[in-house]
């Protein structure tokens, strides 16, 4: 059972990182690589318009509340995949624009210079990765609550033919928090934690719940999505402060 779940895991990883990555390649074709990198440049390009994203959020938890938790988690990780294929775009253009050894040494491990060192076009690219990579970590964990909640999915698909909301819904509080968790990341162009430092204590708390995780969930498996909704919560905490 344990290998069929890490399977199931690691399936979808991949499927979702393909998906994001030809996304973002398909989205750089249709715009003809003509995608503005001005957000990573400025201060004043990169301010949250949190005004559109609120509407999406807010019908989203409407979603939630009228239908099934499940259904709005889908929904939510639909649209950051969106985001994170159009950074990706954007990554593939910043790329494009720098020398091809220098792409290679910004893939390897050995590429840790100093931001003092790097020209304006590799702190481009480098920001735009940092911000991919970010919100890439969302849709991760958003796509492991889509699995956790397809029994509820299902469950609330046989319930249609009584009722439209379903009852008792064990991810509807999970999916109003997750939609609350991703205003500053569907709203902030460059999508990235604002103090560093805080980086490493957050890890640390991310590792605690998933020792609580195994503690108790491993019964309960519904339990799970009120861990990784806190994540997402925790993750985009980072974007606040």
């Amino acid at each position: 059972m344990f290998l069929l779940s890490y399977g199931l895991c690691a399936l979808l990883l991949w499927t979702m990182e393909n998906k994001t990555n030809n996304g973002g390649r398909l989205w750089k074709w249709w715009k003809k690589g003509e995608l503005s990198l001005d957000m990573f440049r400025t201060p004043k390009a990169q301010e949250s318009s949190r005004l559109w994203p609120i509407a999406v959020v807010g019908g989203t938890m409407a979603l939630a509340v009228g239908t099934c938790g499940a259904v709005a988690i889908i929904f939510i990780s639909v649209i950051v995949g969106f985001k994170a294929s159009g950074l990706k775009a954007r990554v593939l253009v910043a790329e494009s624009k720098l020398p091809e050894e220098k792409v290679k040494k910004e893939s390897t491990k050995e590429s840790k210079e100093p931001p003092k060192r790097l020209t304006p076009d590799e702190k481009v690219h480098r920001r735009a990765k940092d911000s991919f990579h970010f919100t890439t970590t969302v849709h991760i964990l958003l796509n492991f609550l889509v699995l956790f909640a397809v029994p509820t999915l299902i469950a609330w698909y046989e319930n249609l033919q009584f009722d439209f909301r379903l009852r008792n819904d064990p991810t509807l509080y999970p999916a109003l928090v997750a939609s609350v968790a991703v205003i500053d990341i569907l709203g902030n162009p460059v999508p990235l934690p604002k103090k560093s430092k805080l980086v490493k204590p957050v890890s640390w708390v991310l590792y605690f719940f998933t020792l609580l995780m195994v503690l108790y969930a491993i019964e309960s498996v519904y339990r799970c999505v009120y861990f990784l909704s806190a994540s997402i919560l925790l993750l985009s905490f980072l974007q606040l402060v």
